[in-house]
């Protein structure tokens, strides 16, 4: 069926929201204020999603978007509204899961808006057929590859890698079978992961390994990897030169494909705020939970002794290179969701960071809220498990001090954000 709808708002997954019978319907691309024609489906889980069939007025909030791309390609969300009501649409967003968790910081700092074309590292879709090869970024909700000469959040020196390197994907992809390709800059040193089948045996063949070295040597390539499918063990197919990444003072060997924050920018930004939340405490114990490589833990260094905790064997791998070059850091490989610092372990530190994946740190927060820790610094990239866990910190009797949201994921849903929580 279709219906005439008007826009009232954006909801929290950059969708504009119309109602119907007292229902919301979601449409995508929209802005608040847009009057739509659209067709209506109810999905399994009794949502009502909306199709634009037609424009018939635009909202005042809705502009061009910057990306001759947007309409088609499935990577950015939300390129169709003003910037100001981009950032209020952010902040709102925030604030919206802080209000359904019934908390409010002491001081909510101004947010950061980190500016595109700072992205770091992206996974394109790639798609060979004869001599062609289509690298690009996949449709919305489709299969389809949409061809990108250029990617508005890319760094300049991503977006010429992109360009350089579909010749060589020409001659060493294999025809007609979907392959991902992720390229990352790590302290300028590029890696790139190919992910799918090379040849018949699935890996590359000696003639696929000799174009890949020529494209490595070409393009300064400092190393290539190839998974056989998303998730599976990266095996090396090439590496010229070692990878390393800087976290404070501290160096770190980084394994292929370790997640890095998406820009140098947002890390940074990150990491400020968290050394400005440290207490001016001497010779601190500082345990860095979910510590991946090391963003946090190198520059916790300088106050004192850093116990980082990981779960991922590659990055407590990385961090372990780390302790033969700095004096004060411990590395565990742990599972905190299954089995969190207990709070007898708990009363060794002065100050606890985490940075957990989406799921957040639901177990850990329980322990900590029981404990004797001083200061706790929160750092995640889900506003809405970082709600719940502060409340349950807050429930513990922490303060809520202070909140910073840094959206480094532009033109998306997704934000990050930095509470700091202290004991009276």
């Amino acid at each position: 069926m279709s219906e005439i709808l008007t826009i009232n708002a954006i909801g929290p997954k950059g969708d504009g929201i119309a109602e119907l019978n007292g229902q919301p319907v979601y449409i995508a691309r929209t802005a608040k204020g847009d009057q739509v024609s659209v067709e209506i489906k109810e999905t399994n889980d009794g949502v009502l999603r909306g199709r634009v069939l037609e424009y018939i007025s635009h909202g005042t909030d809705r502009v061009l978007p910057p990306c001759v791309y947007y309409d088609s390609c499935g990577g950015c969300q939300v390129q169709h509204i003003s910037d100001d009501q981009y950032k209020i649409w952010k902040i709102e967003s925030v604030q919206a899961a802080l209000t359904r968790a019934q908390i409010v910081p002491e001081i909510l700092c101004e947010p950061v808006f980190i500016s595109n074309a700072t992205r770091r590292r992206a996974t394109l879709a790639a798609f060979k057929e004869g001599k062609k090869v289509t690298l690009g970024f996949h449709q919305s909700k489709s299969h389809e590859v949409q061809p990108i000469e250029k990617c508005l959040l890319l760094t300049p020196s991503l977006n010429e890698l992109v360009e350089n390197i579909k010749p060589y994907l020409a001659r060493f992809l294999k025809e007609q079978t979907p392959t991902d390709i992720m390229i990352q800059d790590v302290d300028n040193a590029i890696e790139m992961i190919i992910v799918g089948p090379l040849s018949r045996s699935g890996e590359a063949d000696t003639n696929q390994r000799k174009i890949i070295a020529e494209m490595c040597e070409t393009l300064n390539i400092a190393r290539v990897g190839w998974q056989k499918k998303e998730h599976a063990p990266i095996e090396p197919v090439i590496s010229i030169t070692p990878v390393s990444k800087k976290y404070g003072d501290m160096i770190v060997d980084i394994s292929m494909g370790s997640f890095l924050q998406p820009s140098a920018e947002g890390e940074a930004a990150l990491v400020s705020l968290v050394i400005d939340a440290m207490p001016k405490i001497k010779k601190m114990k500082i345990a860095d939970l979910f510590s991946g490589c090391g963003t946090f833990t190198g520059p916790a260094l300088k106050f004192g002794h850093v116990h980082a905790v990981e779960e991922n064997a590659a990055a407590t791998e990385a961090l372990i290179t780390g302790t033969k070059r700095v004096q004060g850091l411990t590395v565990e490989k742990r599972n905190l969701a299954a089995e969190p610092l207990t709070v007898r372990e708990l009363k060794n530190y002065n100050v606890v960071i985490f940075d957990p994946p989406r799921a957040g740190a639901k177990e850990q927060c329980e322990k900590l809220a029981k404990s004797t820790v001083k200061t706790v610094i929160a750092v995640s990239c889900n506003p809405s498990t970082f709600a719940r866990d502060a409340k349950i910190l807050i429930d513990g009797g922490y303060a809520f001090k202070k909140m910073t949201m840094v959206d480094q994921f532009i033109w998306s849903s997704h934000t990050e954000v930095v509470g700091i929580f202290e004991r009276p």
